[in-house]
């Protein structure tokens, strides 16, 4: 099954889209006055507002690699870079049996039209969010792989 370019460019303009606004909503609630900001973290035992300002820093380094990165394949690693370590937060959370809302997505969160989404809604999308950047980097890696292989087969003949 061959994956167009055209495809792999918008998997990589949604996910930069997406990672660009939720690292701009990360950074804004970093800097609000909500008491949920200087609590700590059961996870990783970090005051939320030091997670939120770090995972708006890599999301933000992610969306550079999206733009600056040459082909697919480092693309789409970067993907699953990011949608793993935010996986696997997600997954010590639930380890730990730590039930509500995730504050992933910040307290801008709350500024949308849609304000009555309850948390726990919220949390789903959150994990959602995680598992779209996890499959879009594994198409993108896909593709490469496609291109590589093509890319071997002509310069063989």
């Amino acid at each position: 099954m061959k994956v167009s370019n055209n495809f792999c460019r918008a998997i990589v303009t949604v996910a930069w889209l997406c990672l660009g606004l939720t690292a701009i909503a990360k950074l804004i609630s970093a800097f609000g006055h909500a008491p949920l900001l200087e609590a700590i973290d059961p996870v990783l035992g970090l005051r939320v507002r030091s997670m939120m300002i770090a995972a708006a820093i890599f999301e933000g380094c992610v969306c550079v690699g999206l733009l600056i990165l040459p082909n697919p394949f480092w693309q789409g690693l970067c993907l699953i870079t990011l949608g793993g370590e935010f996986s696997l937060y997600h997954l010590a959370r639930m380890v730990m049996g730590i039930h509500g809302p995730c504050q992933c997505l910040g307290t801008a969160w709350g500024w949308l039209p849609w304000t009555h989404i309850t948390e726990a809604k919220v949390e789903h999308i959150a994990v959602w969010l995680t598992a779209v950047i996890v499959v879009c980097g594994v198409v993108l890696i896909y593709a490469d792989e496609g291109q590589l292989s093509k890319r071997h087969r002509t310069a063989a003949v």
